[in-house]
């Protein structure tokens, strides 16, 4: 009967969250970033997502470190989110040089706040959907497949939910969309190794932050 349950509403999930934004025209402007309702909303479902779900799918098998020190896992978490960040960088400047090079026009420009608010808002609105992505993609999508089909499908279930992560970035263009994909491999194996939804949407976050900064500077 749960299973049963969790399938509907993974279909609604589908239906509703996964398939509309990988038809996302590519579009070369950007809004500015701020809090929305829209914003609003993903944080409910978010929570909806992640926390209901948190202690039903089975995590198991990504924990197969023995009992460690505290501090001694605190330096590795920190040590794991530090490459995690770096990898994302390289990646994301590796596709940014090969789009320039090959004539992609894929770079989108978005604008810098101005004012006090208007960075509180900015800051928020990109927190916000670095938690929605990471609680959707990096968590409940696989989790949720790999508790509904079992773990025999375990790398089709990581496959299929890095190809939705990376297509929901279709607005972005070709290379926006490879750099996605690769960038969904780095959040996702550092969130089994850190086991912590609030670290990756931190380096998730930072990286956002990083990538929009950048990108209205150019």
């Amino acid at each position: 009967m749960k299973k049963t349950l969790y399938a509907i509403e993974f279909i609604a999930v589908l239906i509703i969250l996964l398939i509309p934004p990988c038809f996302i025209r590519q579009n070369q402007v950007v809004p500015a970033i701020e809090f929305t309702k829209s914003t609003a909303l993903s944080l409910v479902i978010a929570i909806f997502l992640y926390f209901p779900n948190r202690k039903i799918f089975d995590l198991s098998y990504a924990q197969k470190e023995n009992f460690r020190p505290k501090d001694e896992t605190i330096i590795k978490k920190l040590s794991i989110l530090t490459v995690s960040f770096g990898l994302l960088v390289t990646i994301g400047c590796v596709f940014s040089a090969l789009a320039y090079f090959l004539g992609f026009n894929d770079d989108l420009k978005t604008c810098i706040p101005k004012g006090v608010f208007s960075w509180i808002s900015f800051i928020i609105a990109i927190l916000v959907a670095s938690f929605y992505e990471e609680s959707l993609y990096r968590f409940y999508v696989p989790e949720c497949l790999n508790f509904l089909l079992g773990k025999k499908f375990y790398l089709a279930n990581e496959i299929l939910a890095l190809i939705f992560f990376a297509f929901a970035h279709s607005y972005m263009g070709a290379m926006g969309v490879t750099n996605a994909f690769f960038s969904g491999i780095i959040l996702r194996k550092c969130f089994l190794q850190t086991k912590n939804l609030y670290l990756n949407a931190m380096i998730h976050f930072l990286y956002n932050f990083f990538a929009v900064i950048v990108s209205a500077a150019l």
